[in-house]
C-alpha cells in the first residue's frame, strides 16, 4: 500500500462540468471545477443554515450562499476559444439575470462537484475494498 505522502503527491486532475445557461436570449455556458476541500469547507462554515429553509437543514448550511460564493471560485465562462474567470462583481449582476431553472442548474453543478461526486468516491472505494477483502479471505 503507498503512504499518505505518495497517496497526497499523486497526480490528480479535479473533476469539472460544463452547464449551458440562457441569459437574456443567448446561450453562455459556464465550467465548474471542484474545490479545494479547505475552500469548500470554509464556504459551507460562513453560510450558516437559515433555519426556515428546508434544503439548508439538510445539507447544514446556507445551500444557495455557499454555491453562489463557489461559483466566483471555481466558474469560468466560455469566450471563444477560452475559458476566461468571471469578476466577482459580475457574478453577483449575473444571478438576476438568471430564470430560476438556470439558478438550479448552477448550483446543483456546483453541489455536485464538491458534495455528491466526493461522497460517491468514498463509497466506492469503501465497497471495493469490502470486496477485496471478502476475495482476499475466500482465497485463504
Amino acid at each position: 500500500m503507498p503512504s499518505l505522502d505518495e497517496d497526497i503527491a499523486a497526480p490528480y486532475e479535479k473533476p469539472s462540468v460544463d452547464v449551458e445557461v440562457e441569459i437574456r436570449g443567448k446561450l453562455r455556458e459556464f465550467r465548474f471545477t471542484e474545490m479545494e476541500g479547505p475552500d469548500w469547507a470554509e464556504l459551507t462554515a460562513r453560510h450558516p443554515v437559515r433555519l426556515e429553509s428546508p434544503v439548508d437543514r439538510q445539507y447544514g448550511y446556507n445551500f444557495a450562499g455557499v454555491c453562489k460564493d463557489a461559483a466566483k471560485f471555481s466558474g469560468r465562462l466560455h469566450e471563444g476559444d477560452e475559458w476566461v474567470k468571471v469578476d466577482p462583481k459580475t457574478w453577483d449582476k449575473l444571478w438576476p439575470a438568471l430564470s430560476g431553472h438556470d439558478v438550479n442548474v448552477l448550483y446543483n453543478a456546483i453541489w455536485s462537484l464538491n458534495e455528491w461526486e466526493p461522497s460517491q468516491r468514498v463509497e466506492r472505494l469503501k465497497k471495493e475494498s469490502r470486496l477485496a477483502a471478502g476475495s482476499s479471505q475466500s482465497s485463504d
